[in-house]
């Protein structure tokens, strides 16, 4: 995979994991973040923590429960 198709599945991944309604699906991109943050952080992918930092820090439950969600993933699969 290009480097840039690699750039656009991370983008899309920090675009869709906060706003994902879909408990099932939310928790599957956050596996999936999580193993791309384990070959990709931080050289690849230096805005993962800014973006789950602000999911986490948001006003809106959902948008807390997803950030949360993921950088459970990343911190358990980066053990």
């Amino acid at each position: 995979m290009k480097e840039e198709e690699k750039e656009l599945v991370r983008n899309s991944l920090l675009e869709l994991f906060a706003v994902e309604e879909d408990n099932k699906v939310a928790a599957q991109i956050a596996v999936i973040m999580a193993q791309i943050a384990r070959k990709d952080w931080p050289r690849a992918w230096p805005k993962l923590f800014p973006a789950l930092d602000h999911a986490v820090q948001s006003k809106n439950p959902m948008h807390n429960f997803r950030g949360i969600e993921v950088l459970h993933q990343v911190l358990s699969t980066r053990a």
